[in-house]
């Protein structure tokens, strides 16, 4: 999309578009009787909440800029809604969200993505809006928050923030406009400990996807991440907890699915209110099942002093006794009391077992 600054009636007219209709009755750039409208006919039905709205904007190839260009964007209720377009706040009707930005593209002949956020107003407990839909919004699965769905937006852009201010035949270019959905997180723990690189992994795939970096026109998306340290399990509730909270409080939920002793991953889940989701899996790629040491004789041993006990532990890949013994699979006590065993497999893991000893003294003859 392309609009342009052109001289009408001895003034300059800034380029301006639309979703709505504009109405111009004066040409004193200040009055409230120049407007845009969304109405029957002239209007565009919205019903997201979404966090933010990205575009990518130039300057047109002949003439700069001067100074900078406006973007207005309206969520609004069922009702007509009127935005003079000298100021940054509607003139008639509720608006739910809105999205006022300047930014400046003078001079800038290269594609340049510009953000910015959404505002929201009317939260629970309002209902002065004409037919506006509820929603309810979650952060986390503990943090509910409501809010309204909008029913239409109404989107303007103008080469210049200000009326009549701009140069003649100036030109700005706009192109791929996308409501963002944020689905990132602001918080993933794991066992209760912020792990800021697995976050950080997560946000940048997220923000690749919701911005459209990735060449997909869908706000959903996945990755998949690894949790290297050792896990040695026997049930499910060995494995970390996973927890998390998104950045948004417009998403409906965010969710984790633990791992379990057959499903070495954990899963975290985003639904964003437009149904848009996004997944993080969790690999812990270092979890073993957990093994016992055994011991011959069943671990009881009775000899008379000075014959040789054999001791001999095995499941493990190496072993360490109690009681200064060697650490090895076989050894010898020679004196009565306990001696546990630590084995050790190949992975890190440990078990441990005892072998009681009970050596008598020789009879006196």
């Amino acid at each position: 999309m392309e609009i342009y600054a052109a001289s009408v009636l001895g003034f300059i007219a800034n380029g301006s578009f639309s979703t709505g209709q504009t109405v111009v009755n004066s040409s004193d750039a200040n009055t409230t009787s120049n407007y845009v409208i969304s109405k029957d006919g002239f209007r565009w039905t919205f019903e997201g909440v979404p966090d933010s709205i990205s575009f990518y904007a130039k300057q047109g190839d002949e003439t700069n800029l001067k100074g900078e260009s406006i973007a207005k964007i309206f969520l609004h209720d069922a009702g007509e809604f009127r935005d003079n377009s000298s100021t940054s706040t509607p003139t008639t009707g509720v608006w739910i969200g809105h999205c006022v930005h300047r930014f400046s593209m003078s001079g800038n002949t290269t594609w340049t993505r510009v953000t910015a956020p959404f505002t929201y107003t009317y939260k629970q407990g309002d209902v002065t809006q004409s037919g506006a839909h509820t929603l309810i919004g979650r952060n986390t699965d503990n943090d509910t928050t409501t809010i309204l769905r909008p029913n239409y937006l109404l989107a303007s852009f103008s080469t210049n923030k200000t009326a009549k201010q701009g140069n003649e035949n100036e030109k700005l270019d706009i192109d791929m406009l996308r409501m963002i959905y944020d689905k990132g997180l602001s918080s993933l723990k794991i066992n209760g400990e912020e792990k800021a690189t697995l976050r950080n992994e997560y946000n940048n795939a997220e923000f690749a996807t919701h911005s459209g970096l990735t060449g997909s026109h869908s706000n959903s998306g996945h990755t998949h991440s690894n949790y290297n340290s050792l896990i040695c399990y026997s049930t499910a509730a060995d494995f970390p907890q996973v927890s998390a909270t998104a950045k948004s409080k417009h998403i409906l939920y965010c969710k984790v699915t633990q791992a379990t002793t057959t499903k070495h991953y954990a899963v975290i889940t985003v639904m964003h209110n437009d149904y848009s989701t996004f997944t993080d899996t969790i690999f812990f790629t270092n979890a073993h099942p957990t093994f016992n040491v055994s011991l011959n004789n069943g671990g009881t041993y009775t000899a008379c002093a000075g014959q040789t006990i054999n001791v001999t532990a095995s499941g493990a890949s190496s072993y360490a006794w109690s009681g200064g013994l060697p650490s090895a699979a076989t050894v010898h006590p020679t004196a009565s009391g306990s001696y546990t065993v630590t084995g050790t497999d190949a992975y890190g893991c440990t078990a441990t077992n005892v072998a009681y000893v009970t050596v008598n003294p020789l009879p006196t003859v």
